[in-house]
């Protein structure tokens, strides 16, 4: 029973390793590295979204019941 325990934590611990680490890098990766790491890239891209015009909470106060208040 041990060794199948252990055989099972060896495997699941190579699949999360390789998780972790991810997949080699491309050639294109390789030959762009150093654009890659420049400082233009670390950010990463933010697109500015205009707010949605149909989600915004209007001024009046809502109530949990349906009847209408005069």
């Amino acid at each position: 029973m041990t060794d199948c325990e252990r055989t099972l934590a060896y495997l699941l611990g190579l699949a999360t390793r390789n998780e972790v680490i991810g997949p080699d890098l491309k050639a294109c990766e390789n030959t762009y590295a150093q654009w890659l790491s420049s400082s233009a890239m670390r950010g990463g891209l933010q697109v500015y979204q205009p707010p949605n015009p149909f989600e915004e909470e209007k001024g009046e106060a809502r109530s949990a019941s349906t009847a209408v208040s005069p």
